[in-house]
C-alpha cells in the first residue's frame, strides 16, 4: 500500500514547531515535502528502512509485496 508523504506535513510541522508558534511562516508545503524525502532516503541510506521506494512526488512504495509503510516508520522520517 502506498503513502503519500504529503499527508504527513502536518505532523512534520508540529514536530519542528513549539505549541502555538510557526517558526517557518514563509516554508511552503513542497519545501516540508522535500525534506521528508530526504529524511527518507537518508533513514534508507542508513539501513533503517528497506524494502521500500519513493518517488518524486513522495509516494512511497514497497518494493516487494504488499506491506504498508508503518506509522512507525512514518514517525521515524518525521524525527529523521
Amino acid at each position: 500500500m502506498a503513502v503519500d508523504m504529503s499527508e504527513l506535513i502536518p505532523r512534520l510541522r508540529a514536530e519542528v514547531n513549539p505549541p502555538g508558534v510557526d517558526l517557518f511562516p514563509d516554508a511552503t508545503d513542497e519545501t516540508f515535502l522535500i525534506h521528508l524525502q530526504n529524511a527518507f532516503w537518508e533513514a534508507f541510506l542508513d539501513g533503517i528502512i528497506t524494502d521500500y521506494t519513493i518517488n518524486d512526488d513522495g509516494i512511497i512504495t514497497p518494493t516487494t509485496g504488499t506491506t504498508e509503510f508503518a506509522a512507525e516508520y512514518q514517525q521515524l522520517v518525521i524525527v529523521y
